[in-house]
């Protein structure tokens, strides 16, 4: 994963809010290893993020105060673990995913600040943005005739475009919906005299 992708994974989960009920918040923990086999361990909770490197050079553990300043390898992540607690501050809940794609990075974080998300994505040298929405990432194409609104998800995206990459999660902004989300591009077909097609896993819908 880009440093700059790693850095917006962990700023979203800093800036992500309690859970409500008898759960008051979570803790985040993701292991990850750069080239060199360098073993970086972070965590995350009440909006700390910690960072603990451990290498044949030695071991280090600190507060990171600013993520904009962290300079960090490319890392291949390998464990993401996801605790809660009950109000009295005892475990409540923990799971831990064992990661063979960022997708599933992507996935469990969209999850934890509630399925919404805003992607930038870049395929060779084509970047374009997508909204992540209760599970769907839609984004769309359009040449001198045609709008296309795709709908997909971040595994099967990989079928369209072997070897993507996310550059960047923020969060999604204001209150958009797939049917906001429609309406804005049915609305601007119209305005530039364009037909409007939506697509879905790739195949056309009637």
């Amino acid at each position: 994963m880009l440093s700059v992708t790693f850095k917006s994974v962990l700023k979203l989960l800093a800036n992500t809010t309690n859970f409500s009920g008898l759960v008051t918040g979570n803790k985040v923990t993701i292991e990850a290893f750069d080239e060199d086999e360098t073993k970086y361990v972070f965590t995350v909770q009440s909006r700390v993020v910690r960072m603990a490197v451990k290498s044949e050079k030695g071991d280090f553990d600190q507060t990171v105060t600013d993520l904009e300043m962290l300079t960090l390898p490319e890392l291949t992540v390998k464990t993401v673990t996801n605790e809660t607690f009950t109000q009295s501050g005892d475990p409540y809940d923990s799971y831990t995913i064992y990661v063979t794609y960022n997708a599933q990075v992507f996935v469990m974080v969209c999850r934890l600040i509630k399925e919404r998300a805003l992607f930038r994505i870049r395929h060779f040298d084509n970047v374009f943005d997508a909204h992540y929405i209760d599970g769907k990432l839609y984004f769309h194409k359009e040449d001198e005739t045609t709008i296309k609104l795709c709908g997909t998800n971040l595994f099967a995206l990989n079928k369209e475009m072997p070897d993507y990459e996310v550059l960047y999660i923020d969060n999604l902004p204001g209150n958009i919906t797939y049917r906001t989300l429609n309406e804005r591009f049915e609305s601007t077909a119209r305005t530039v005299g364009k037909k409007l097609e939506k697509y879905k896993e790739g195949q056309l819908q009637k």
